[in-house]
């Protein structure tokens, strides 16, 4: 009878699971993220922070490992920040970054050139920099770790807090 419950429970689960990875069209509606990229943002994000959780993430090449957070929530994209960061861009490339409401922070990344851009290639940026970039020793304690003012780790830090679990906004426009 237990197991039935449970081939029960998994056949009214899983699909509902797998139309939130495998969707067609945008991930939001109105949103421009579809769902194959909403998964190409989180999963890296998912992966830095279960490196984290783990103990296994090094602050830097050959560096020590970085301390464990005591807490780390799951992250979630959200439709309504996709939609606030839509109309921040005003749906164009801008020159410079736009005023960032309160309680909101920007993570804004400018790949120039010729080559097309994908979101793995914007998330490998954002969420290996700490692979290449140490953290100065100074803002690592035995139990905490506070961002040291490193412009090259900002947007790593702001993907590794452990308090956030609703930061997921990407727009992506090809300029």
């Amino acid at each position: 009878m237990g197991a039935l419950l449970i081939v029960a429970l998994l056949v009214s689960i899983l699909p509902s699971a797998l139309s939130d990875r495998y969707g067609k069209g945008p991930y939001c509606e109105g949103g421009t993220a579809s769902y194959e990229e909403v998964w190409k943002v989180l999963d890296p994000i998912g992966d830095l922070r279960w490196r984290l959780v783990r103990g296994k993430q090094q602050n830097g090449p050959g560096g020590a490992k970085m301390p464990r957070p005591l807490e780390m929530r799951e992250v979630m994209w959200k439709c309504h920040l996709e939609k606030e960061a839509i109309a921040l861009v005003g749906g164009r490339c801008l020159e410079t970054v736009p005023a960032t409401p309160a309680n909101r922070t920007e993570l804004v990344l400018r790949l120039t050139g010729g080559k097309h851009h994908s979101y793995d290639s914007v998330m490998s940026v954002w969420t290996k920099e700490l692979d290449r970039t140490p953290m100065k020793e100074s803002a690592i304690g035995p139990d905490n770790v506070k961002y040291d003012g490193q412009v090259r780790l900002w947007d790593y830090a702001n993907w590794e807090k452990s308090s956030p679990s609703t930061l997921m906004c990407c727009v992506i426009f090809r300029c």
